[in-house]
Parts: C-alpha cells; sequence; structure tokens
C-alpha cells in the first residue's frame, strides 16, 4: 500500500542518517586520536628545544671557564681575577638557565590550554551530534541527548575548560621546581637532598594531577 511504501521510504531516510551519524562519531574519535598524537608531538618538541637551549648554555660555560683557567696558568690574569671571572661566569649560566626555563614553561603553559580548548570545542561537537541524531529519532552509541541537555552539557564543558585554562594561566614560574628524571625505587631511585617545608609528592599523584588538569 502507499502507506507501506511510504513508512519503507521514511525508514530507508532513517537508516541513512544513522549511517552518516555513525561515520561523524567515527570521524570525530578518530579526528581526537589524531590530536591528542598531535600535542603528545607538540609537547615532546618544546622538551626537546628546551634541553637543546640548556645544553647549549652549559657547552659555553664550559668552554668560557676553560678560557679562565687557561688564563690563570699563562699569567694572563691573577688568580683572585680568575675567582671574579668565574663568579661572573657562574651568575651568567644560572640566569641564562633560569630565563630558559622560564621560557619554556610558558610555552608549556599557551600549548595546554589550547589543548583545553581543542578537546572542549570537541567534545561539544559530539554532544550537539548526539542531539541532532536524538531529535531526528536516530539511534546512537551511548545515552541520546535532547537539545536542552546538549545546552546544559556545552554550558559545563564550556566552563570546565575556562576554569582549567584559568588554573593553569595562573600558575606561575618559580625558580628552582622540577620534574626528576632517573630511577625508579625499584631500581636505586635519585639520591636528593631537601629542606623543611618543600613539598615531595609520588609519581602518581603528579601524574594523576596532569591527567585531571587536561582530561577531566
Amino acid at each position: 500500500t502507499a502507506e507501506q511504501q511510504a513508512k519503507k521510504l521514511e525508514d530507508i531516510e532513517k537508516q541513512k542518517l544513522a549511517n552518516r551519524a555513525m561515520l561523524t562519531t567515527a570521524a570525530f574519535d578518530a579526528l581526537k586520536r589524531i590530536e591528542d598524537a598531535a600535542f603528545d608531538a607538540k609537547f615532546e618538541k618544546l622538551e626537546r628545544q628546551h634541553q637543546k637551549e640548556l645544553d647549549v648554555i652549559e657547552n659555553r660555560n664550559t668552554l668560557e671557564s676553560k678560557k679562565i683557567d687557561d688564563q690563570v696558568e699563562r699569567g694572563i690574569i691573577t688568580q683572585a681575577q680568575g675567582d671574579i671571572k668565574r663568579k661572573a661566569l657562574a651568575d651568567k649560566t644560572a640566569a641564562d638557565k633560569l630565563a630558559a626555563d622560564k621560557k619554556a614553561f610558558e610555552e608549556d603553559k599557551k600549548l595546554k590550554i589550547i589543548k583545553i580548548q581543542v578537546e572542549a570545542a570537541l567534545a561539544i561537537a559530539t554532544i550537539w551530534l548526539k542531539a541532532m541524531a536524538a531529535n531526528a529519532g536516530i539511534p546512537i552509541v551511548g545515552a541520546a541527548v535532547g537539545a536542552a541537555a546538549a545546552g546544559v552539557m556545552t554550558a559545563i564543558v564550556a566552563g570546565m575548560a575556562a576554569v582549567e585554562s584559568g588554573i593553569i594561566q595562573a600558575q606561575k614560574f618559580e625558580k628552582g621546581g622540577a620534574v626528576l628524571k632517573g630511577k625508579s625505587h625499584a631500581a636505586g631511585g635519585i639520591p636528593i637532598e631537601a629542606e623543611g617545608d618543600e613539598i615531595i609528592m609520588t609519581k602518581g599523584v603528579l601524574i594523576h594531577m596532569k591527567e585531571n588538569a587536561v582530561h577531566s
């Protein structure tokens, strides 16, 4: 009958929309994986650049120090003059390293904020994709999202992104802070010297904090 034919055509159109929704969702998932990999590569590049700058500073310090030692040995300058030059060189090297650390810190902050904004945009796009699918009566993977709920969820995601970005933006560079690189406790650990009122956290706590800052 005409009614059955119309129903069949309607079902075919719904299936087409469902297929498109599934493809779009898959595309968003693939885009998220690409985005994660891209940002990981950018963070690694920043770390390599920072280490390269520190290596340049340290190599320059070594060369200049050898020059001072040579001048003292050859009698061009006195031992006292050499000591003054070494002190000036040490101060300059420390200042240059501090400047490199601060630069890396600020660049890392900017990249983290961009990552949060991109992830929020993807999350919001996914929310509205599900809302449009639900509105069209399309079966989707996961809970259906109505337009009203999508609006609320969008506000929540945007708000969380703003809060996370604000927290990162408010972070201040402080001289002396660092993430230690080296052996695990089981492999012998890293011998360190600490002072009163300093805070030492376990590796697991730091990783958890990082994950929450980016993925919560």
